[in-house]
C-alpha cells in the first residue's frame, strides 16, 4: 500500500456527513465554496444531468465524473487521496458500513441515483414469446 493509498478507518458518523455533504453540493451549487465552485461550476451537475436524461451510459459519462469530483473534494479532509483511488477507496469503505446503519444507505442511495437511473425489472415470467 502506498502512501498515496493509506488506509483510512472511517466510522459511519463520518460516512453520513461526508455523503451529507456531498449531497448538499450537488443539489446546491449556493452549499459549495470557492474552492469546490472552482472544481465544478455552477450548474454542471444539473445540466448534465438534463443531457443525459435517464441514459444510464449518458449518466454515467457525464454526471458521474462531476460526482466524483465532488466526492474528492469532500473525503480529502478524511485522509482519503484526492483521485480516483481515493473516491474508490471510500466507496469501498462506505460499502461495508452499509448493513449497520440505515440512515447511510439512505443517503448513498440518493447519491447513486444522481449518477445510475432507476432499474425498473419486468415482473418474473412476463416474457410473452414464452408460452
Amino acid at each position: 500500500m502506498s502512501a498515496e493509498e493509506k488506509r483510512v478507518n472511517l466510522t459511519c458518523a463520518e460516512a453520513k456527513e461526508c455523503l451529507n455533504v456531498i449531497l448538499g453540493w450537488v443539489r446546491s451549487d449556493d452549499s459549495r465554496d470557492a474552492s469546490v465552485q472552482e472544481l465544478v461550476p455552477t450548474g454542471s451537475v444539473e445540466e448534465a444531468r438534463e443531457a443525459a436524461g435517464n441514459d444510464m451510459v449518458a449518466l454515467m459519462t457525464r454526471v458521474y465524473p462531476i460526482i466524483a469530483t465532488l466526492t474528492a473534494a469532500a473525503i480529502a479532509p478524511l485522509g482519503y487521496s484526492k483521485d480516483g483511488a481515493g473516491v474508490l477507496q471510500f466507496e469501498r469503505s462506505v460499502q461495508a458500513l452499509l448493513p449497520q446503519d440505515a440512515e447511510l444507505a439512505r443517503l448513498h442511495s440518493e447519491l447513486r441515483s444522481y449518477y445510475l437511473p432507476a432499474v425498473v425489472f419486468p415482473p418474473p415470467n412476463s416474457n410473452s414469446s414464452n408460452p
